[in-house]
């Protein structure tokens, strides 16, 4: 009896729990045209995302500081106390330097990245750092007037380039555009070939302190706790432009390295110089004064008595 009335309930709870799924089923039903078009448009969606969305690349590196309280064992103290001339580093500073405003417009000025140059696309306007066939080059980056869209095309048989569909000017020397004085040199990561209309090309001008306070916010810079190496690293959408400014940064970092060790050594070789010849001039003006009270007084110099009767003696 027991069991019939447990069969009952459970086929009971059944019934209910299939009803009350058809009766969800049956709520939904007629919303089914909205709930495929949403799907749908989430498809699209993410589609379109992928498709049109900008990849982000990140580029690292590392570089080795010479820093006294890390990872420096006693041989390099020897060593270090050995150099008199080289400057006294630590992590910390050497990470300012690196994310110095300065360094970082040296960068700009080196890469041509004051006149970035892009390409039109069908919804959007691309980088064309590696795709354009030529580079622009001022001839005093400084004095950049800011120019939002220049259009040009390049002509390889002729080795022109045409800017704005009016002026013409030739490759690899200095021109007077009305855009300052510029120089537009062949793209090393791409063939001069010249460029169909249908992909037409542009590049702006911008002062290169604003590119560099911009650029600054994208370096990371990571210190090791343990060592003297630090990790720098710096996203952006095109992979080799990221690589080229994180080398380009390192390069111009160790030249305002050995310049600082060389002036510093300059410096050092001039203050050693000026100490020596006061110091000359003092033992002259001292031997000049103990002549004079030799001659004042009659004293007698012993080391030339002597000599003058040794001399004498082997006469003799």
């Amino acid at each position: 009896m027991m069991e019939k009335m447990d069969r009952n309930i459970v086929s009971e709870e059944e019934k209910e729990s299939s009803g009350g799924g058809l009766q969800i089923v049956a709520k939904f039903l007629p919303y089914w045209p909205l709930l495929i078009l949403y799907s749908l448009l989430a498809f699209a969606a993410a589609y379109a995302y992928l498709r049109y969305a900008t990849p982000i690349y990140q580029a690292s590196a590392t570089l080795i500081i010479k820093d006294q309280s890390r990872g420096a064992g006693e041989d390099s103290k020897i060593i270090e106390s050995l150099d008199l001339i080289a400057s006294k580093k630590t992590i910390e500073n050497e990470i300012e330097v690196l994310k110095s405003r300065a360094l970082m417009e040296k960068v700009v000025k080196a890469l041509f990245l004051y006149a970035p140059i892009s390409q039109e696309g069908k919804l959007k306007s691309g980088d064309a750092y590696v795709l354009s066939p030529i580079k622009i080059e001022a001839l005093n980056p400084d004095s950049i007037q800011e120019f939002e869209k220049i259009e040009f095309s390049y002509d390889k048989s002729t080795q022109t380039v045409l800017l704005n569909n009016k002026d013409k000017y030739p490759i690899n020397q200095f021109v007077s555009t009305p855009y300052g004085t510029l120089r537009f040199l062949p793209n090393k990561y791409k063939p001069a070939i010249s460029i169909p209309a249908k992909k037409q090309m542009f590049f702006s001008l911008m002062e290169p302190q604003s590119v560099a306070s911009w650029l600054i916010k994208g370096v990371k810079i990571s210190p090791n706790k343990q060592s003297a190496i630090i990790e720098l690293s710096y996203k952006d959408p095109i992979p080799q432009r990221a690589v080229d400014l994180l080398n380009q940064l390192i390069i111009l970092y160790d030249k305002a390295s050995i310049s600082e060790k060389n002036t510093l050594a300059l410096n050092t070789l001039s203050f050693v110089n000026e100490q020596l010849s006061s110091m000359a001039k003092d033992l002259d003006s001292v031997e000049r004064k103990i002549q004079q009270y030799k001659s004042g007084s009659g004293a007698v110099d012993i080391g030339a008595q002597g000599a003058s009767y040794l001399k004498n003696v082997g006469e003799n």
